[in-house]
This record gives structure tokens, sequence and C-alpha cells, in this order.
């Protein structure tokens, strides 16, 4: 059979793979929790490609063969990187931009008020006019280097510049996203000037990280793609390096790169493949596992040092947790950046089993949760995703140890189960590899405003994966009438011209609310309407009323703000569009009474949240809960802890539609919604999991844009019929995700109510979210099974014909 052709309906093979569906009940049981909660994972034996013992978790050998590793690094592969003097004038003039910005009483750091015209306006004064039109960014193209500055404010703190006669290295910067070198470090290393014939350097010497021919084994691999090509993981002192390559060696030899390195600058390393190639004999080269021995560094920042082109004071060179080859250079951070640290690294590999095992045998790791068959469903397209990782024995009640703890592991692996879908895509075009790593944020909603900011005002950074607002929650007739009642109590029917009580009059105020544009046809409210209602809605405090006060008084001297001269300041923002919905409504004569108002401005605030304060309730406020809507931070709760994640777009990528790994972002919040982190008063690593309701939204996200991409594409080409073709799956992936978000929540809710029996001994509340849980798995396992049946209908009721 030809081989199906990407970005037509010929990608959707007739011939699916079988699929190999599993009951979801055990497989969603609640993470990492208390022994009361311990189950015995025992992952069903199917075909396996590159492995061939059984795997046995949680086994006693598993825990005796245990090895102690931490994170380490990532290393990225990337096409080309500017000179490091281009790096270091875009830092200066970040750090000069949040310098005068603080100074114009403008936040940069995501929190409020914001004011992006005016930062726009400074930045745009800093470049002398010219700058990035906001308005012209894409995702595909970039610099992962600059998006990590300008979107996340890393710094470039080490670098490795090899001799103009040495043909042996590749030219590297290391990003780091803190000062004090505490958080996580990309290496990122040019590989496409040293591939091919020039590709010189041995891949086993001292500094093999740095070898061209270790940058020319993975883009080779990956078809010359760019990508994540190396985990770095640290091991301890005193033989554990030598034991683990023992280890390799003896049980998988296919996978081992070459024998530890030398000690170069107090360092050694030992390089493996990651994964066995489709055959099963080999090792696939295009990622690689690399551990990493040296002494514990003090990772702080000498005292005194200049920036070389300025004169200027800066925090220093950093010293210490560096790789052999890299030498430190002078960097200023603007304090506005988040510190990431590495919470887990996804892989995408054709034989999930066979790397379990491998990871079990020579690292210790066993498996923690699954997610199968049916459970991560988009149309057509099916994967299951196991997480496994060590027991990193963190034992602590202080949120800043449990943030920046790099010793609890996990590694999430997915395989495709079907010929169609972003996993399947991934493996075709790039091969097995790192999908995404994700990093955790002390605090989320404000790093994604900053970034979004920032992309706004520069136009450089990183901008994240859509996320429709059926997500979140709309606004309907019923939560209309509903506020509206409390509001106006008996009010009610005299202040609609003598409707009755019983007459339900939502419908007919959405509908006002549509047609001034107040609320979309789906129910979505306008965030920007919402936001100023509830700023509307907030006292002022004494010091605003103050400031305020002075700030009219002067306007209304100098004559500068005519409204506030003429004595009566503008009326609130948010009730404007209100008022113009409501007047429509009321009797001839007649107003609407501000009680109504209050009621409809109440539902329209709640919908925006409705489903994240169903899982929440009042943990936040509103404000805080709106930050989240606006920015699409996903949220999960599990046994009462919180886990708030969000997904760039690709990076690496060249080309829109192309397959390329993304980044999250996560902030995990142990017993926010009281559970028994909270009682306890101790973190457990992974507390929240891995967003059990948020996996199928990521799934099915990923889908929707790749489908809008290829809509996109077809438009362009003047192509209707094929445009029409992958508008209707936009449609049936966002529908999917629409019929199933209630249904992940309650699979949700039941997790909790799970785990809260099981943890404080009440096995009736258990068995209630046991039955629960398996209700709701039944019914997400139907709607896949649906949607995977309409999209079968829809890709084989229509047939192109290209040349």
């Amino acid at each position: 059979l030809e081989r199906p052709r990407r970005g037509s309906v010929f990608c959707y093979s007739r011939a699916l793979k079988r699929m190999r569906l599993l009951a979801c009940a055990a497989a969603l049981a609640l993470p990492f929790a208390s022994p009361l909660n311990a189950q015995t994972h025992r992952p069903r034996r199917g075909p396996s490609l590159g492995f061939r013992k059984a795997v046995v978790a949680h086994s006693a050998a598993a825990e005796k063969e245990a090895v102690t590793v931490r994170y380490d690094h990532l290393h990225v592969f990337v096409d080309a990187l500017q000179p490091l003097d281009h790096y270091k004038l875009n830092e200066r003039k970040l750090n000069m931009f949040a310098v005068a910005a603080d100074a114009e009483g403008l936040p940069v750091d995501g929190s409020e008020p914001r004011n992006l015209a005016g930062l726009r306006a400074l930045w745009l004064a800093l470049n002398y006019g010219e700058a990035k039109d906001p308005a012209d960014y894409a995702g595909h193209g970039q610099d992962l280097v600059e998006q990590l500055q300008f979107g996340l404010g890393w710094r470039v703190t080490a670098a490795h510049e090899p001799p103009p006669d040495d043909s042996g290295t590749c030219r590297s910067v290391l990003m780091s996203s803190g000062a004090d070198q505490t958080g996580l470090q990309l290496l990122v290393t040019e590989a496409a000037a040293r591939t091919g014939d020039d590709a010189g350097g041995s891949t086993c010497g001292p500094l093999p990280h740095l070898a061209a021919g270790n940058a020319a084994r993975f883009t080779e691999a990956h078809g010359g793609a760019q990508g994540i090509g190396a985990l770095g993981f640290a091991v301890e002192e005193g033989g554990a390096l030598d034991a683990l390559a023992a280890r390799y060696a003896a049980k998988h030899p296919a996978l081992v790169l070459a024998n530890p390195t030398p000690d170069q600058e107090g360092c050694r390393m030992l390089e493996v493949c990651a994964y066995y190639s489709a055959d099963g004999t080999t090792g696939d080269p295009g990622t690689v596992l690399r551990f990493v021995e040296r002494p514990k560094a003090t990772g702080k920042a000498t005292d005194e040092a200049t920036d070389e082109a300025t004169g200027e004071a800066t925090d220093g060179a950093p010293t210490g947790d560096f790789l052999p080859g890299l030498a430190a250079v002078p960097t200023d951070f603007d304090g506005t950046a988040s510190v990431c640290f590495a919470d887990h690294w996804v892989s995408n590999v054709v034989d999930r089993e066979g790397f379990l095992a491998t990871l079990e045998e020579c690292l210790g790791f066993t498996p923690k949760v699954d997610f199968n068959a049916g459970v991560v469903a988009a149309g057509e397209a099916q994967i299951e995703s196991t997480v496994t990782g060590n027991e990193g024995g963190l034992v602590t009640s202080d949120p800043s140890a449990a943030l920046a703890d790099a010793g609890q592991v996990f590694l999430p692996i997915n395989n495709a189960l079907s010929e169609v879908g972003h996993v399947h895509w991934y493996l075709e075009e790039l091969g097995q590899g790192i999908q995404h790593v994700a990093s955790r944020v002390q605090d989320l909603a404000a790093a994604v405003q900053r970034a979004n900011d920032y992309r706004a005002v520069t136009g450089e950074g990183l901008a994240f994966l859509h996320i429709p607002r059926t997500y979140y929650g709309l606004v309907d007739a019923t939560l209309i009438d509903e506020c509206i009642a409390e509001a106006m109590a008996q009010e009610l029917p005299s202040a609609w011209g003598g409707a009755s009580a019983a007459d339900e009059i939502g419908g007919i105020v959405l509908q006002a609310l549509r047609a001034e544009g107040v609320v979309d046809e789906s129910g979505a409210a306008d965030l920007e309407l919402v936001a100023a209602l509830v700023s509307d809605e907030a006292p002022e405090t004494e010091e605003e009323r103050a400031v305020a006060a002075a700030k009219a008084q002067a306007a209304a001297q100098d004559g500068s703000d005519p409204v506030a001269a003429a004595g009566g300041p503008p009326k609130p923002l948010g009730a404007r569009p209100l008022d113009a919905a409501l007047s429509t409504m009321a009797a001839p004569g007649r107003s609407v009474p501000e009680p109504v108002k209050r009621g409809v401005s109440a539902a329209l605030r709640f919908s925006a949240y409705r489903n994240l304060h169903g899982l929440l309730g009042d943990a936040l406020d509103e404000k805080a809960y709106l930050s989240i809507v606006r920015n699409q931070i996903l949220v999960d709760v599990q046994g009462g802890d919180v886990l708030m994640q969000i997904f760039t777009q690709c990076v690496l990528q060249r080309e829109a539609g192309k397959e390329a790994p993304f980044l999250e972002f996560i902030q995990r919040l142990c017993g926010a919604a009281g559970g028994d982190g909270d009682r306890l008063g101790l973190i457990r690593p992974g507390c929240g999991g891995f967003g059990i309701r948020n996996f199928l939204t990521l799934f099915l996200s990923i889908e929707v844009s790749k489908a809008l991409n290829d809509q996109a594409n077809a438009a362009a080409a003047g192509d209707a019929a094929e445009e029409a073709f992958h508008a209707k799956r936009v449609e049936l992936f966002t529908a999917q995700l629409v019929e199933a978000n209630p249904i992940l929540t309650e699979i949700t809710e039941a997790m909790a109510q799970e785990g809260r029996g099981l943890t404080t001994g009440d096995e009736v509340l258990a068995a209630e979210g046991t039955a629960r849980k398996a209700s709701a798995n039944e019914a997400l396992q139907a709607t896949s099974a649906k949607y995977s049946e309409l999209m079968k209908a829809h890709r084989e009721s229509v047939v192109f014909s290209f040349e």
C-alpha cells in the first residue's frame, strides 16, 4: 500500500490497527497516595518489538536494583545559533526594559494592573521604533534561545565556542531559569553546521555532549529535524556511574553507546540509547539517557563581574553545575522570571512496555499510573500512556523544598494505538523521541501572564495551545434565572412589567446578550467584559480611593479630563455593554432595576469559571479564577490536591503543521482543595497526579490545532472541498471535547471521593467513589467510541483526488 499523504484525507488510513481496549477502573486509580491507595500495576502483555522480558512492576528485584538519579539537564539540538553577543544584547535590552517599566509603574511580571499599550510604547522607545509587530507572531520558525529569553526570562549562563580550527565540537549555549543555577538547565547545540561530511569528532571522547558526531547522530535519526536529544540525570559519587554502566552492559548491551568518559573537569558521563529501534535488537540512536557524575557544585555566582560591553556590574558569572567544555558568561536576571524545575519528561515510543522494562531493570523505576485506550482518544486516534519513575524519597512540609526537588523523576511514555493522530504522526515523521517536557513553577498564572504579555508587547517569546471556553464554563438560561432570582427575590415580577415569577426570562436575557455580542453562540461570555464586571464589583481600598480622588482633582483643575472636569467619573466599563443588552428588554418607559443587572452580572462572571468552581469551590477568589481562564490554564483535582498545567504551541518547528516537541508548565498545590496533604501537612511528590481530566483535553486540542492548520492550508490552496472536510474534523473534535468535559469532571470528583474514603478508612465512601469512577469510565469509553465512528464515517464519505 502507498504511504498515506500528510495533510490530506488519505492520512486517515482505512487499515487501522486493531484497538486493544482495557477496563479503565483500575487504570485510573489515584496515584502517589498512601499504602491504602497503592495498587499493583500489572501491565497487559501484548506485541513487543524491542523487548523480550515481562515487566513485573514493584518487584523486590526492582527495589534492590534501584539507582539514585536526579534531574540534571536537557540537551536540545537546533539548526543554528545566533552569535553569543546577539543573545547578550537581547538580555541587556530586556533588563533595561524591566527597569524602565518599574520606574513607570508598569508591571512586567504578570501582576496587575496590566498596561500593554504603555509597555509596547516603552519597548519601541528602547528599540528606536524598530521592533517586531506582535500581530505577525507565528509559533514556527522561532529561535528557541530567544523564545526562552523573552517568554520566560531565562538567560544564557555558559557557552562553548569551538576554536576556528576545531571541527570536532559544536557551538552550544546553556540556558538557565534562575541566577542560582538551581532550576532546569537546557544545553542548546547548533547541529546543522556540523552534519554530514563535516560531522567530525568522536561521540565517545571526553566531551561527547559537544561532539559534532553526537549532533549528526541525532539529526540523522530524526530526519534532520530539531529536537530534544538527551535527557540528563545526575548520579551520586562513589561508583554509581560504573555500576550503572555494568548493569546496562549486562542487561541491555545493545543500548550502550560507549564506556563512561574519563574524568574531565571533575565530571564523568555515561550515555546510553533510551529506546530500542523498531527491530527490537539495536539501540535507537536518536535519543540518549545521559548520566552525569560530578562533585556537588555551589551553584553560586562569583562576587565580582562586569558586563564586557557596558562595564556595568552584573550578577556575575555563575559557577558550578556546568558540563565540561562550557565556560561561564556574565549574566544578569531581571527579577521577573519564574524559576522552572523539572517535573516530568514525556516520550513517544514504538514499544512502551519495552521501555518500561528497560527502566525497571536498569534504574529500578516502577509504573505509577496508566492512561489506557478509551480514555485518551480523539476521533479515531487512540494512544496508551504509562507514567513510570523512581521513589524520590523526599518527605517535607516546605513548599519551596518540594518545588525545587530534583530527586523525584517521572517519565510518562506514550505509544499509538491507531494509524492516525498526533502520536502516530510524530513517530512516522520524527521517529521515537521526546514529545514534551514539563516544568514546575511557583505561580503558574503569573508565569503564563508574563509570557503572554511579553509576546503582546515585543512580538517575541512563547504562545500556548488554545483551550475551548467549554472547558471552563458557559452561561445558560438556567444560571441567569437562578442569579436574577437570588438578586431580585420578590421584586422580580413587578420589575419586569408584571411578568409572573414562574416565567422563565433567562432565555430572553441570553438572547439579548448574544445580540449585543456579550455572549457568543456557544454561551461563552466575553472575557474582557467579565473582567470589567469583576473590577466594577471589587471594593476599592482606602489607598485606591485616595489615588483616584487625587487624579480626578488634578484632571479637573488642568482640564485634561473633560469628564472629570465636568464633575462626574466615567461609568464603569463593565456596565456599558450589559446596559445596552438589558435596555432592549425593559417595558416601555421603564428601566431595568439594579438588582436584575446585578443578577445578570453575577451569572456572566460565574459562568466564565463555573466548571473550575465545581472542582475547587471557594479555594480561589474570583480574580484568581479569571486569571486561569484568561490564560487558558488547565486544572485538575485528585484527592484534594490541585494540578494546574498549560502547554505551549510546538517549539523547534520549522514549518506550521510539522510535528515538533512542545513545553508544559505546571503548578502543584498539595492539599489546596482540602485533601490529605493539607490535613497531614506533608507534601507528596507528584501530588495532583498528571491531569487525568486534562489528558484528553490536551490530546483533543492538539488534534484540533492540526485540523485547523490543514483547513487553513486547504483554503490557501483554494480547495473548497478539502477545506470543508477539515472544518468538519474541527467540528467533531470540538464536539467530543464538549461532551467529554462533564464526564472527565465526574471521573475526577469520583477519584477524589474514592481517595478520601481510602485515606480516612471510610469503606462506604470509597466504594461509592469507585462505583462512580467505573460508571464514568464506561461513559467516557462510549463517547470515544461514538466519535471514532463519526470520524470514520466522515472520512469514508469523502474522497479527494490528488495529482
